[in-house]
């Protein structure tokens, strides 16, 4: 399943309206929604983002950040109220609001880019509206993620759970219908997901990071130490992202409370929104050797700069097998090496490709005996860079494929 034709052969600017439900104040929707409209800008590619809030605390965050998401993206966002994914028939709902939306707006797109499996089961009523292309935009095992949420909810009937898992399969099964054309995350979520999409085109597009954002530079790397207040000899292990379960974050603590036992130039450098719980999880090691910041999208990489190496704990899960996580791109353009366990299988097998991996053993490391940061940042650019892997964009964007 693939594309055929690329964007030179097109003379027509596509309009694209981007529909996801999960708000603006999430960090993966920095990088994987707004830089990716910015970077796509440059290629002929118009964007309308459209995000959906789903409970009053989003609504309320969305709008907070409204003007800092549309100067990162370029493009007019509007932030819409949504009904809940739990309430009975909230796809209806939601399908109903999104045509009522445009409707009233006229907004001008032949492109729905729907992100996440229900955003794409919702945005079937704007294809039906305007016979524009849908692309589903598939990020994960979506059921094996609603599974996961369950775990944390031992109260619940084995009935509920077992509801709630076909909702989610439901709703991909659904996205898979509508669609006319899917982007996949990683080769194992594809092939999980093929048998859905009875022959419609397809295209695997790993998260990747920007290459004008992300990358290695030995003087902003010496400037950024010497402004944390870092010395030469420190080791700087770094930790970028939420404090969710599925990251594990205690663990990523106590395995540096060992080697700081050992090593009393270690220092952990946690770069996370959840600021302030982070502090208070940490509060049992010592606090000359952490650092707790929430760092805005645009300056993380100096920060990965500073840093030795970079922490990515996965266990083995559903979830996990068919991930893609942003933030190992993020460290592989900035040229780290990285603390990870096999769990995420297209980042081990891209982690050997790149050499920067330090597999854990137990509590231990395996340092990598010779490291070279610069050239793993330069491969790192033409597997996981959004410019070397805008073409595939540019496939799934093309007009030619249009139904008629």
């Amino acid at each position: 399943m693939s594309f055929h034709r690329s964007v030179s052969d097109m003379a027509v600017r596509r309009r694209v309206l981007l529909v996801l439900f999960e708000g603006l104040a999430n960090t993966v929707v920095d990088s994987a929604v707004l830089d990716h409209t910015r970077q796509a800008a440059e290629r002929g590619i118009a964007f309308e983002i459209w995000a959906f809030c789903c409970t009053g605390e989003s609504y309320r965050h969305s709008l907070g950040a409204l003007e800092r998401a549309q100067h990162l993206a370029g493009w007019p966002i509007r932030v819409r109220r949504g009904v809940r994914p739990a309430v009975p028939f909230s796809v209806a709902l939601n399908r109903l609001l999104l045509a009522w939306a445009i409707l009233r707006e006229k907004p001008g797109f032949d492109i729905i880019h729907a992100r996440t499996d229900y955003s794409a089961a919702v945005a079937a009523a704007a294809k039906a509206m305007r016979k524009a292309v849908l692309v589903w935009d598939c990020r994960g095992d979506s059921a094996a993620e609603a599974v996961e949420r369950l775990k944390r909810l031992r109260w619940l009937p084995s009935f509920a759970r077992r509801l709630k898992r076909r909702r989610a399969e439901r709703e991909r099964a659904l996205a898979a219908r509508a669609c006319d054309r899917a982007v996949f995350v990683s080769e194992p979520l594809a092939r999980l997901c093929a048998p859905l999409l009875s022959g419609k085109p397809a295209v695997v597009i790993p998260c990747a990071a920007s290459e004008d954002l992300f990358f290695y530079d030995p003087a902003l790397r010496a400037r950024m130490r010497r402004e944390l207040g870092y010395a030469e000899g420190d080791r700087i292990y770094v930790y970028s992202g939420s404090l969710v379960s599925y990251q594990r974050f205690d663990e990523t603590a106590f395995l540096f409370q060992g080697w700081r036992a050992v090593d009393p130039r270690a220092r952990l450098l946690v770069l996370t929104p959840d600021a302030d719980a982070a502090r208070r999880r940490l509060a049992h090691l010592d606090p000359d050797a952490v650092r707790v910041t929430s760092a805005r999208f645009d300056t993380v990489n100096g920060y990965l700069n500073a840093a030795d190496a970079a922490f990515m704990l996965r266990r083995p899960s559903l979830v996990n097998r068919v991930a893609s996580p942003t933030k190992f791109a993020e460290y592989c353009l900035a040229g780290l090496p990285v603390i990870m366990t096999d769990a995420v299988e297209e980042a081990w097998r891209t982690s050997e490709i790149l050499c920067n991996r330090i597999r854990l053993e137990g509590e231990s490391l395996e340092w990598l005996p010779a490291f070279d940061r610069a050239e793993v940042a330069r491969r790192a650019r033409g597997l996981l860079g959004k410019r070397h892997l805008a073409s595939r964009y540019d496939q799934v964007y093309a007009l030619s494929d249009e139904p008629a």
